[in-house]
């Protein structure tokens, strides 16, 4: 009987998958068998190369029709990828195709042409001196590609919808046992953060994509040699100094400019680009964080004798930030939201996951990364910590209070601009204490006592870490709000790119401002589907532009506008303090960007999830109050929220796979990804 019913249990999964197979042999494989049985071109004849233009192949008295060509290209060693450009005379017209050959991916070289009829003549040019060309086939059948981590995920999504209907799992979504909301939490962040590393480790190391013709790593890790400036930090401290051990270039030490990258370029000043040179000393320096070096890296060196990469660190903190975010939210809906339904609870922990940001973070990892990572997590652990040491409001834990010191503290020395969320602190602590100075009367020994341990607790951590980041940079750079960034030898510094005025800073701090707050994306027809645009500027004192998306151009910030309605309502004023804190905080932290470094994309990671935890309270809020006017006008609020999370994640989801950001990272993971979403 048990292996009747296991039998009729797992039947209709095997049909789902043998369903996912069969469309994986047919429908996803249409461009194969549409190319099987092509006829040969003969005779052919073909100049490697032509007088007229070295570059450009030539395949001449065709005279059948052509659907595929494939390519046989050399690259150099460091050429990842080239474009190529396919012109082809069929019976009706010269039609030319632009196309990537890409370095490790074989598929990137077969490809399929839409020419009409009998083709006479098709001419191949790569307009690229380090890439050759050894060879030219046409009509070579496509390959059949069984990809199987296509049929897998479609199998996996039919089964999980088979089952929310068969089995009704939707039920554990509205489950009031803790144990399996607990669960139900935990599985939707591994799943994030494993969704996350699974694509960073694919990225940093492509040569796991099936079809990649090479297995090389973009990180190499040395036991004996640093290969970043974190790890070269890592020998100053193990050494006892806070210099790095390069030695700047003589002509970098008699440069009377040597910040403005115009008179380095002009006279000839060769400099590490990317490091902090302090005239004083003559000595290079670092403006990546101590926290992460002291925390991480150098106990990973001294344990294990080994460098560990600056990539493999930022997953550390990634995962890191991630769980702090969960435990925020679920504290933020505790704390402000204590009516808010479980069905709207967690969509907005995967909104907050996606706010975080992180997954920007997955294309380019490196030491770059590291900083803007264990900056979030540290803060966002941090913040947490402090929400949480006023869960009883009686009774404020002073350990959980030096906890949330210690975290905001150590954000300072992952990225300076973290010193700013630390202005969350007295917004969450000062309702809690303000009551309590009632009970210091004189005779009230114990509640004094108690009051000093709590503020002992938190300004001895802030005293303690806030000592030594200023003594760190006095000794090296002579002031003790110095982290470096106006020794930065960077394509533009930034001490030289804002000395244009007060005006000009105003302006490209309000051009700044509307770019990170109001940015556009594109939706397109190929993964990654959404992409993130360069907002065009009319003032030009930038440092830097990069592809990024506003704040308000994701739906669920939308919701921020419901505060002004509903201030006056019992449940917003007790949240109000904090909301205006974090918009407050963001739109500083935005600023400062623009300012120090330009409107890049990547730096909103720094203040989106602000915006997006306070859209989630706004949501929260208005559905609680939409229960006024009645339980339908509380569900159309539900809805809407829900849809507009929906889309704000696909918008970050896209975002994350940018095309250009990840093409440039490594366009072998790219084009993989594009062929897996690709239908026909």
């Amino acid at each position: 009987m048990i292996k009747k019913i296991s039998t009729q249990a797992l039947l209709p999964f095997l049909i789902i998958i043998l369903g996912a197979v069969l469309l994986e042999c047919t429908v996803f494989n249409l461009r194969f068998w549409t190319t099987v049985g092509l006829p040969s071109p003969h005779p052919i004849s073909i100049s490697f190369p032509e007088d007229e233009d070295d570059n450009a192949h030539i395949v001449r008295n065709i005279g059948v029709p052509v659907r595929t060509v494939q390519l046989a290209p050399s690259f150099a060693h460091n050429i990842r990828s080239t474009r190529a450009y396919i012109e082809f005379h069929d019976e009706n017209s010269v039609t030319t195709r632009h196309v990537y050959l890409i370095n490790g991916y074989a598929p990137s070289h077969h490809i399929l042409i839409g020419a009409y009829g009998n083709v006479r003549r098709i001419t191949v040019t790569i307009p690229n001196e380090h890439t050759s060309l050894e060879g030219i086939e046409l009509n070579r059948p496509l390959p059949f590609r069984f990809q199987w981590p296509r049929a897998l995920m479609l199998a996996a999504l039919a089964s999980i919808l088979y089952a929310f209907k068969k089995y009704k799992l939707g039920r554990y979504f509205a489950s009031e046992k803790a144990w399996q909301r607990q669960a139900l939490e935990l599985a939707i962040v591994v799943l994030f953060a494993g969704a996350t590393l699974f694509v960073t480790a694919m990225t940093v190391n492509f040569g796991w994509i099936p079809g990649s013709d090479e297995h090389r790593g973009r990180f190499p890790v040395s036991s004996e040699h640093p290969v970043t400036q974190v790890n070269g930090m890592v020998d100053s401290v193990l050494a006892g100094r806070l210099h790095l051990a390069a030695q700047p270039h003589e002509s970098l030490l008699r440069a009377s400019e040597p910040f403005s990258p115009h008179y380095r370029y002009a006279n000839n000043v060769i400099a590490l680009n990317d490091h902090v040179f302090f005239p004083g000393s003559g000595r290079y320096y670092s403006y990546f964080g101590i926290t992460q070096v002291l925390t991480v890296h150098v106990p990973y060196r001294l344990v294990t004798g080994r460098y560990i990469t600056p990539s493999a660190s930022a997953m550390l903190f990634m995962v890191a930030a991630i769980f702090g975010i969960y435990f925020l939210w679920k504290e933020l809906a505790r704390r402000f939201l204590p009516n808010l339904p479980y069905s709207l609870f967690l969509p907005s922990l995967v909104m907050a996951l996606f706010g975080s940001n992180l997954m920007i973070q997955i294309l380019t990892i490196g030491q770059y990364q590291l900083a803007a990572s264990s900056a979030l997590a540290f803060a966002s652990w941090g913040v947490f910590f402090m929400l949480r040491s006023t869960r009883d409001e009686t009774k404020p834990s002073s350990m959980f209070i030096c906890f949330g010191a210690v975290c905001l503290a150590l954000a300072v020395g992952c990225r300076p601009t973290a010193l700013i969320h630390s202005l969350m602190v007295p917004v969450v602590l000062w309702p809690v204490f303000r009551p309590r100075q009632l009970l210091l009367a004189r005779e009230d020994r114990p509640a004094r006592k108690r009051l000093l341990r709590q503020f002992c607790a938190l300004a001895i951590p802030y005293a303690v870490i806030g000592l030594a980041l200023m003594w760190y940079n006095w000794a090296r750079f002579g002031s003790i709000f110095e982290f470096g960034i106006n020794y930065h030898m960077a394509p533009e510094n930034v001490g030289v790119a804002t000395e244009i005025g007060t005006l000009n800073l105003l302006r490209r701090s309000y051009d700044g401002l509307f770019t990170f707050l109001f940015g556009r994306f594109w939706i397109g027809p190929h993964f990654p589907f959404v992409g993130a645009t360069i907002t065009s500027s009319y003032f030009f004192g930038h440092l830097a532009r990069s592809p990024g998306i506003g704040v308000f151009a994701l739906p669920v910030s939308w919701f921020l506008g419901t505060a002004w309605f509903m201030r006056r309502k019992e449940n917003a004023k007790k949240a109000m303090p904090l909301m205006v804190a974090m918009i407050t905080i963001g739109l500083i932290i935005a600023v400062g960007a623009a300012l120090a470094s330009g409107v890049l994309g990547s730096y909103n990671i720094d203040f989106l999830w602000l915006f997006v935890l306070a859209s989630l309270l706004c949501l929260g809020m208005l559905y609680e109050n939409a229960k006024a006017y009645g339980q339908a006008v509380a569900t159309a609020v539900k809805r809407a929220g829900i849809c507009a999370i929906g889309l704000s994640c696909l918008v970050l989801f896209g975002w994350a796979f940018n095309e250009g950001v990840l093409f440039f990272a490594n366009p072998a993971v790219l084009r993989y990804i594009q062929d897996i979403f690709m239908i026909i």
